[in-house]
């Protein structure tokens, strides 16, 4: 006699991501880009609070962070998340594209950037190949 297996339904994990972007309107593309894709989108207006989401959470996948923030700089609240959660990939945001900021970027533990005006496809791209 043959017994039958029940088949369990594997759970789908969605990422979470955290934007910090102090612009509503910025966020608002994000957030659109991203309903689509499955993603928990999560938001901090300034740099202190990203830090402080990243601290309270675990389920934290990856940050899109503004550069330009009030209270803490998208500089300064990478280089604390990247010492506290260095797991975690970080994505640079802004309207500044020089390769100095870039480099600024990477020293402050980001693993990518992305420009601003954002492209959604670009973003999607970008982020995915973090995300796998």
């Amino acid at each position: 006699m043959r017994q039958q297996i029940a088949e369990t339904p594997t759970e789908t994990v969605q990422p979470t991501i955290l934007v910090a972007e102090d612009n509503e309107s910025n966020f608002i593309l994000i957030e659109e880009t991203f309903k689509t894709q499955q993603h928990t989108i999560i938001r901090a207006e300034n740099g202190l609070e990203a830090i402080k989401i990243v601290q309270s959470r675990d389920d934290i996948d990856l940050i899109l962070m503004d550069i330009r923030m009030p209270v803490l700089s998208g500089y300064d609240a990478s280089k604390r998340i990247s010492k506290l959660r260095p797991e975690i990939p970080i994505i640079i945001q802004s309207a500044y594209a020089m390769s100095k900021d870039i480099q600024k970027a990477k020293e402050a533990g980001c693993c990518s950037f992305i420009a601003k005006p954002i492209d959604p496809q670009k973003l999607i791209s970008v982020v995915n190949k973090f995300l796998k």
